[in-house]
């Protein structure tokens, strides 16, 4: 059951990427821009999250070394990897079956509220301004 729960994170990761390469390709590059910083922002959030947790936590880990030198983006990407792993979690060594529930829980808050709700209200900007406002075609973002 926790396995359906992460996989709209992971499709909603893919289609803010075709949606960032569609306003590029529309020349939209200040929109697109936007975009992409919001989808920047949630892993810099993330990643300084994760190391302040590791930091606490295990101080002395190599993992939390590890993450410190490449954990923006490549640590949190693997790190949201590991959120599949749930549901066999018991399985994962002591340091990941503490580290996964806290890391889903603060990716979610923070994929919400840093890059998922502005996300939103900037494709309902796109929708209200370009589409509506400039009596833009529907189409008229296809490729």
């Amino acid at each position: 059951p926790r396995l359906r729960l992460q996989v709209p994170y992971f499709s909603d990761l893919v289609l803010d990427v075709l949606v960032i390469q569609q306003l590029f390709a529309s020349h939209l590059t200040r929109l697109a821009a936007l975009s992409a910083s919001f989808v920047l922002l949630q892993f810099f959030l993330t990643y300084i999250s994760v190391k302040r947790y590791l930091a606490a936590q295990h101080p002395d880990h190599r993992f939390t070394c590890l993450f410190t030198w490449l954990g923006f983006p490549f640590g949190v990407l693997a790190a949201d990897l590991f959120m599949i792993t749930q549901p066999v979690s018991h399985l994962l060594p002591v340091v990941l079956q503490e580290f996964v529930p806290n890391y889903v829980k603060v990716r979610a808050l923070i994929e919400i509220t840093c890059e998922a709700l502005p996300q939103a209200l900037l494709q309902f900007y796109i929708y209200l301004f370009y589409v509506n406002e400039l009596g833009a075609p529907a189409d008229a973002f296809a490729p």
